[in-house]
């Protein structure tokens, strides 16, 4: 071989590299648990990102877009160990327990020893990230959540182990059971009048009005230590019900999974006409559609619509199920979503047309039953009554009928749907055609 023609070669591996490179894009991710990240990222000289995400997360999928920033792939690629959790995957539960991660997406910066230099469930822009990636690249740094602040090694240690899930059971006891018992995973932690006074380098003794406005001042830094602030204020109240301490807790309540929306929770008429009825339902709303569509471990279906009755009573039962459905939808368990939306039909909405249709089109996709085809052929002619001009059910009737090969009635069926089609329905010509194959190959 010649030296132009190795020349040649050696160009064309360039070329093919590079473009496999910008093919791929984006943050590089490993598939790992935390500890063996830390392992690996100690090994090279760098410092650990994590992102936390879950299939059917739909902010996580927002995040992507950032992550394939080319300014936040290059720096992030280039100065740290990148891993991902799947938190339904074998790292995920974990996870949860070590990091105390409630809402997806979480993304955490580790040091080398395993401390947590960063930690937000937060979704951020490029430049944020990028910002953050740059300030927490530094030996003895540490963020708060907006990286606003930093701190030093020795102060951050005390806020980064991981919360121990039995600091609600102290708080509840020194509260004299006054409040509602604290769900399992709140992560609040016991000590935080001790963290409290690292802060303002003073006494033991800290009093109240001190620790309130404290409380506030963490909030307005928008940094990851106001819920420790705002529980080593309540921990000095005998009585949270006053009109004071219920907007404070009406404030610094931040997730359903805390003891201040357990308060909230079982006082919420009082509550309401402290806050305003208004201004309650609208945090509540956020609040509960933060649980429910980013909160991990999922809500199953008892948990979201209790969640959802204290938002509106009237729609929780059809919210909880909509959730329900989606969910069991996302994960592909089509069992799971025929179950619910046999009940949700009978049991929220027997005229819910759509969620016939809905039904019968999963059944048909599965291995044929012939103990219940007759249910949903009955759940399809039910939703055309309700709805005869609607040209989808007339399809999912045929898919039906090729279930039991009729090929007549599928045709039938074709019929009656091209007959009541028009130009707003053009995108089910693919699907037809489809059907009319199959019943010519009959």
């Amino acid at each position: 071989m010649n030296l132009y023609k190795i020349l040649i070669l050696v160009l064309g591996l360039s070329l093919l590299a590079s473009l496999s490179a910008y093919a791929q894009g984006g943050i590089r991710f490993d598939q790992m648990s935390v500890k063996e990240g830390i392992v690996k990222a100690k090994a090279k000289g760098k410092f650990l990102f994590v992102d936390t995400y879950a299939v059917w997360c739909i902010p996580c999928k927002k995040m992507k877009k950032v992550f394939a920033d080319k300014d936040v792939a290059a720096y992030f690629n280039n100065n740290y160990i990148n891993i991902k959790i799947n938190m339904d995957g074998l790292n995920g539960r974990t996870t949860y327990n070590d990091y105390d991660v409630v809402f997806l997406p979480t993304m955490m910066i580790f040091d080398h020893e395993g401390k947590m230099k960063y930690k937000t469930d937060k979704l951020l822009t490029a430049k944020e990230l990028l910002d953050i990636g740059m300030q927490a690249n530094v030996e003895g740094v540490y963020l708060g959540n907006n990286a606003s602040q930093i701190y030093s090694t020795p102060f951050q240690s005390k806020f980064n182990k991981a919360t121990p899930k039995s600091a609600t059971t102290d708080i509840a006891a020194a509260k004299n059971k006054k409040v509602p018992e604290a769900k399992k995973g709140v992560s609040l932690q016991s000590n935080a009048n001790e963290q409290i006074v690292k802060v303002l380098g003073v006494g033991d003794e800290m009093p109240p009005e001190v620790l309130y406005q404290e409380a506030y001042y963490q909030m307005q830094m928008m940094n990851n230590r106001q819920g420790d602030a705002a529980l080593a204020y309540l921990k000095t109240q005998e009585d949270w019900s006053t009109t004071k301490n219920v907007k404070f807790i009406y404030d610094f309540v931040e997730s359903t999974n805390s003891i201040l929306f357990d308060y909230i929770q079982e006082n919420r008429d009082y509550v309401a006409s402290i806050v305003g009825e208004s201004n309650l339902s609208h945090s509540l709303d956020i609040l509960v559609n933060q649980r429910v569509y980013q909160g991990y471990p999922r809500p199953e279906f008892q948990e979201a619509r209790e969640l959802y009755k204290l938002v509106d009573p009237l729609t929780a039962d059809q919210q909880a199920f909509q959730y329900y459905l989606n969910r069991m939808n996302q994960e592909g368990d089509k069992d799971g979503y025929l179950s619910g939306i046999d009940r949700y039909i009978n049991t929220v909405a027997p005229k819910d047309h759509n969620a016939m249709n809905l039904a019968a089109t999963m059944y048909s996709s599965m291995e044929y039953e012939k103990e219940t085809w007759g249910d949903y052929k009955k759940m399809v002619e039910n939703a055309i009554d309700l709805s005869p001009n609607t040209p989808s059910y007339y399809i999912t009737l045929a898919k039906l009928y090729l279930m039991k090969e009729d090929s007549r009635k599928a045709r039938k069926a074709i019929q009656n749907a091209l007959e009541i089609m028009n130009e707003n329905t053009g995108d089910l010509d693919s699907e037809i055609s489809e059907i009319l194959e199959r019943i010519n190959k009959n």
